[in-house]
């Protein structure tokens, strides 16, 4: 999973897409933070995280595919592609 092997390279990022979400919303009981609407919560919170990395820098991961038979696939990309689908696996969870 993305998440899982950004978490290796970039240390200070949290380890799954449910820590990501403790880490970037104030509260998950308040509907505010839950709407987008709270202007202290957000994605920013993370991007400290990835201060200590070069965007540029080839991570890959292995990644459960299903067409007509299932494949777990290996997805290399770099770490500015990588944020972003783990910025997307946490808004899907």
């Amino acid at each position: 999973m993305c998440v899982e092997r950004l978490s290796r390279v970039v240390v200070s990022l949290p380890k799954s897409a449910y820590e990501a979400v403790e880490m970037t919303v104030c509260s998950k009981n308040n509907q505010n933070c839950k709407d987008s609407n709270c202007t202290d919560c957000g994605v920013a919170k993370l991007d400290g995280c990835f201060k200590e990395c070069d965007d540029e820098m080839e991570v890959s991961y292995r990644k459960w595919t299903k067409d007509s038979i299932i494949r777990n696939e290996l997805i290399q990309t770099n770490i500015y592609a990588c944020k972003w689908k783990h910025l997307q696996d946490m808004f899907t969870m």
